[in-house]
């Protein structure tokens, strides 16, 4: 009998420890929130990376169901193009922003911006406030 008990204490109390690591686990760059966070891209609503800013871990073939998060002129907008500017978080990947949905429709010779790992650009040449689609690479 007390080695059943000693069992269940065992698993009662591993269940536990590692309930409590998840629920103290910190923010990640898997948080869609609209902070810039390690392994991210950031579109900035406005020029010079102002105003509201919206976050992504991911590629993404269709921006139009995402919005600004977070407060500053241009919170609540759709991001598909109304992005001013971006900057790469991502520290060993490049991403190109493109003009079209779905990578440019997979062709990848249209209108685009690419931003190399760690870098920004305040205003997008190719793609300002035009913007459909991103990926990682």
């Amino acid at each position: 009998m007390a080695k059943r008990f000693s069992a269940a204490l065992l698993a009662a109390v591993t269940t536990a420890a590692g309930l409590g690591l998840a629920l103290a686990a910190p923010a990640s760059a898997a948080d869609r929130d609209g902070v810039c966070n390690t392994g991210e891209l950031c579109y900035f609503f406005n020029s010079d990376y102002q105003g509201s800013r919206s976050d992504f871990f991911y590629n993404d073939a269709n921006l139009v169901d995402n919005k600004f998060l977070s407060t500053g002129a241009g919170q609540g907008q759709v991001v598909k193009n109304n992005a001013a500017g971006g900057f790469n978080y991502e520290t060993s990947l490049a991403v190109t922003v493109w003009y079209n949905s779905n990578y440019n429709n997979g062709t990848y010779d249209g209108r685009s911006d690419t931003l190399p790992a760690a870098t920004g650009d305040g205003r997008f040449d190719n793609v300002y406030n035009e913007n459909a689609s991103h990926n990682f690479w």
